[in-house]
């Protein structure tokens, strides 16, 4: 009999007029692929992604700007893209590990 070890994926935590979870969470066996998006509303803008443990502090995981450039350089297995304002955080093979909170976040650049 196979266990099967699942990952919980909670988006939310950041909720304003600009940017917003598209789910509230997800549930994925471990070892698959999985998606978590925010819809966004305005333009000239970086999204960042964050991962919260229960008691801990934010880790950043990713960010990039809306016209798809990334930032720097992301942790192994995370990445990001951008279309018709959404922001996707992708993870290519879950862990039990990434069970975790999960908050996207927006910077509006002021147009100088």
């Amino acid at each position: 009999v196979g266990s099967h070890k699942q990952a919980l994926f909670i988006s939310g935590g950041v909720t304003s007029n600009t940017i917003n979870p598209v789910e509230s969470e997800k549930q994925v066996s471990a070892g698959n692929r999985v998606t978590l998006s925010c819809r966004y509303t305005d333009s000239n803008v970086w999204l960042y992604w964050y991962r919260q443990y229960p008691s801990s502090k934010l880790d950043f995981l990713i960010n990039i700007h809306d016209s798809g450039s990334l930032g720097g350089s992301p942790l192994p297995g995370f990445s990001a893209k951008v279309k018709d304002k959404v922001v996707n955080l992708e993870i290519s093979s879950t862990a039990v590990s990434d069970s975790a909170l999960y908050y996207c976040a927006v910077e509006i650049l002021s147009d100088l």
